[in-house]
């Protein structure tokens, strides 16, 4: 008889002002050290989706932020276990920027996202978003 994980719903932000995205910088310590990814987190019991990226931001970076639109999901599997990564466009709202739980944080240019070294699934979603928003934008295919 099969054996069935149980899916792990993580949320994701993707903030832009200006014609740049906010891209946090994973730290040493953590799994996929220094690869790039968007604020955001795991939903916890009881916990809608759109407010866990609204607390998640927060808690890492300090800005209060508003959901403005759901995109599409994508499903990975990372070290044996299920994910569904759940981006949501956001605006920042109020606080101050500030590092918390990350390395770095940058203001990254559109037209430059990619020169980041995102982690697989937030290099998944950005290039989803980038070829929904910004089709005129050259997003080379990612091999392997």
């Amino acid at each position: 008889m099969p054996i069935f994980a149980a899916m792990i719903l993580v949320t994701r932000g993707i903030i832009v002002q200006n014609g740049h995205v906010l891209a946090a910088q994973r730290p040493e310590t953590m799994s996929l050290p220094l690869l790039w990814e968007l604020p955001g987190g795991k939903v916890e019991p009881e916990e809608l989706p759109e407010d866990c990226v609204v607390r998640e931001t927060f808690e890492e970076l300090m800005l209060h932020v508003q959901v403005v639109e759901r995109l599409a999901h994508v499903d990975r599997t990372f070290k044996g276990k299920q994910y569904r990564m759940v981006p949501y466009i956001c605006e920042v709202v109020g606080g101050k920027l500030r590092a918390v739980e990350h390395a770095a944080v940058v203001w990254q240019p559109l037209d430059r996202l990619f020169e980041l070294s995102w982690a697989p699934a937030e290099e998944e979603l950005m290039r989803a978003y980038v070829l929904e928003k910004w089709p005129s934008l050259v997003v080379e295919e990612v091999v392997g």
